[in-house]
């Protein structure tokens, strides 16, 4: 009796997210640049993925993706990565970065759901997924850089 008490206690103090609400937790800003100006192409507001579980998890599960919101990816040191879409119903532009903070590689118009490895074909530190059509909307292209700051 007292698990079933506590358990509807907890149960009873968890906030759940409809399918119209959206989260977004603001960890901090990031900028690209023009890698033959150095002039600012655009600034997002950023989530940051640190840690194993966040960097699993990424945007899976999430509806939408406000136009200036992204999520930036942090890996503790460069190398080889591999993305795909499981469980992730927003199409997106997926950014490869390398330490450096230079982009190497860019997947456009990702396919919701897709189990296709998406790799960075270059070694690459960070990862930033945005919405589809980003990129292009943008001018952000392969050789562009990019700087964030945390909150």
């Amino acid at each position: 009796m007292f698990f079933l008490v506590c358990l509807v206690s907890v149960l009873a103090s968890v906030s759940f997210c409809s399918a119209e609400e959206y989260w977004f937790r603001k960890d901090g800003s990031l900028k690209f640049f023009n890698a033959q100006t150095n002039t600012q192409r655009v600034g997002i507001d950023i989530e940051i993925a640190e840690g194993s579980s966040a960097l699993a998890q990424g945007l899976m599960y999430r509806k939408k993706l406000e136009p200036l919101h992204g999520m930036l990816f942090i890996f503790g040191e460069e190398g080889m990565r591999y993305f795909y879409m499981k469980n992730t119903s927003i199409s997106l532009d997926i950014i490869f970065i390398n330490a450096d903070k230079k982009i190497v590689k860019i997947h456009k118009q990702t396919t919701p759901f897709s189990l296709t490895t998406l790799p960075s074909e270059k070694p690459a530190q960070y990862v930033v997924e945005v919405n589809a059509d980003f990129c292009n909307k943008h001018g952000i292209t392969a050789g562009d850089s990019m700087s964030f700051e945390r909150d």
